[in-house]
């Protein structure tokens, strides 16, 4: 989790958002674990009850709405916010909340790399047949493909000298 503070932080809101991570993250490891734990308890029982078992079945475009939903429901939620603040032992604000946000995405996409890890594993890959050409065409193609890289570094090169001293 400590890999979302931004190493380079350029802009005000990176600045910020460095800052309160920093904060979050000198708070003891218990505290840490016991806020994470629960925020991948619920994040992983809501792709449960909207997804249900991958392994049964391979989840459609709408499942994928629903889920992504539901994590919006629940990211806004009382329930979610008690649990921020419970954390914090204060009233969040605006930095906390986009910080928030920042360690919840880190939680979907952990869950959905765990979970979905088979479906990448046992769907067949539609390859295309290959295409046979013929020599003439070949040489077409090769023709076709230098003209096309000829013309676009001829005015990439002409770009960077007319932009050069500007």
């Amino acid at each position: 989790m400590k890999q979302l503070i931004p190493d380079n932080a350029i802009t005000p809101e990176q600045m910020r958002l460095k800052v309160t991570l920093t904060d979050i993250f000198k708070k003891p490891t218990k505290e840490l674990n016991t806020f994470f734990g629960l925020l991948y308890q619920k994040i992983q029982s809501i792709f449960d009850k909207v997804c249900g078992k991958i392994e049964v079945r391979k989840p459609g475009s709408k499942t994928w709405t629903e889920y992504n939903s539901e994590i919006y429901q629940f990211s806004v939620s009382q329930e979610c916010i008690q649990i921020l603040e419970h954390f914090l032992n204060s009233v969040p604000n605006d930095d906390t909340f986009f910080a928030f946000g920042k360690i919840l995405d880190r939680i979907c996409e952990i869950i959905l790399d765990n979970n979905t890890t088979n479906i990448f594993n046992t769907t067949p890959v539609a390859h295309a047949p290959p295409i046979l050409v013929s020599e003439s065409g070949q040489g077409k193609l090769r023709y076709f493909a230098g003209r096309c890289i000829a013309k676009s570094r001829y005015h990439n090169m002409k770009k960077g000298k007319n932009n050069l001293y500007r």
